[in-house]
């Protein structure tokens, strides 16, 4: 039997409306939207908006295969170069749509089941040695919760058991609308609803804490949890402290109410991110982020830390493929 492996590389990519090109078809979505003038429209849920891929002039299913679907191909073919272990995959239709772009090598491990055409995906590598469980974090969607006009995309937990440790990653991708700002701005239901899902997000993070699983949060969060940190804001507007249970008229900030210390094993840190590539708007700079739990950094090999904090960097992808690049980063353990 192979050794297990003490290193685990890992990315994290928004596919940006990543749709299977048989269903497309099938739907008649392109003759159907082109009819209806394209508008910012479904015609069912599990289909994208008519609008979506207009910025990369597609219009039919051709243009889909060359202008989208080639290029969303290369990205993953160039992270099986790089022996990417793990991928997580947001706005994915369906696991059909992800595996239908894989190349060999990979699968697809788990994906939620959401009503949509956003949905979230584990890929990996066939010859990772590890032991893997997925399990759908519902409660991240606030399903069921008043002043929720329409459930909000659901997480994917991801436990892995390497070299005798037992890890947990959380893939999200959180409500848009508040990338920076405070979150208690009144006439913001974006902001709202986001601050609204740091409490199931919490509550994963302090369950693994308390299960002694060490962690990490990794995918789109929507949200510049960098400049939070770089200006040292405070977590809530009457300042509470964040440990206490809160409302989300209370929340400003997502980072400083996450990171509350309660329990002390449930203390967050960033990673430390090149995103050079995403100058001159070639993708979204900062709402693709990691969070680790410090107790996963305390089971890494220090040398590979950069000033004890996980590096990480934004990697390329092509023209077409997505308006988000790829986060990258190791997790080496000791």
């Amino acid at each position: 039997m192979a050794p297990a492996p003490r290193t685990l590389v890992v990315a994290s990519w928004n596919a940006e409306w990543l749709a299977d090109g048989a269903s497309l078809e099938v739907a008649g979505f392109w003759d159907r939207c082109a009819a209806l003038g394209w508008p910012n429209e479904k015609l069912r849920p599990d289909l994208p908006f008519c609008d979506v891929y207009r910025r990369a002039q597609i219009f039919d299913g051709a243009g889909y295969r060359e202008r989208k679907l080639a290029p969303v191909r290369a990205v993953l073919a160039e992270l099986a170069a790089r022996r990417v272990d793990v991928v997580s995959v947001q706005e994915v239709q369906s696991a059909r749509a992800l595996a239908s772009v894989l190349p060999a090598g990979y699968r697809v491990l788990c994906m939620t089941t959401r009503d949509d055409a956003q949905n979230l995906g584990f890929v990996v590598r066939d010859t990772l040695n590890a032991e893997l469980e997925c399990e759908e974090v519902e409660s991240l969607s606030l399903a069921g919760v008043s002043g929720i006009p329409r459930p909000l995309r659901r997480g994917l937990d991801l436990r892995l058991v390497m070299a005798g440790r037992r890890i947990a990653i959380l893939g999200v991708h959180l409500k848009a609308g508040c990338p920076s700002g405070p979150l208690d701005r009144a006439a913001d239901g974006s902001c709202r609803m986001l601050a609204q899902q740091s409490v199931p997000l919490e509550a994963w993070m302090e369950s693994r804490a308390r299960g002694g699983e060490p962690f990490a949060v990794i995918g789109d969060w929507n949200r510049d949890l960098e400049a939070e940190v770089r200006g040292g804001y405070r977590a809530r507007n009457d300042g509470s402290d964040p440990a206490s249970p809160g409302q989300a008229g209370q929340i400003r900030n997502l980072f400083p109410e996450l990171n509350d210390g309660a329990p002390p094993e449930s203390a967050l840190r960033l990673a430390a991110t090149d995103r050079g590539v995403a100058v001159h708007g070639a993708c979204h700079p900062n709402l693709d982020q990691i969070v680790v739990s410090r107790t996963l950094l305390d089971v890494m090999e220090p040398k590979t830390l950069v000033a004890g904090l996980l590096p990480a960097r934004l990697l390329p992808v092509p023209a077409g493929a997505s308006d988000h690049c790829v986060l990258e980063t190791a997790f080496e353990l000791r």
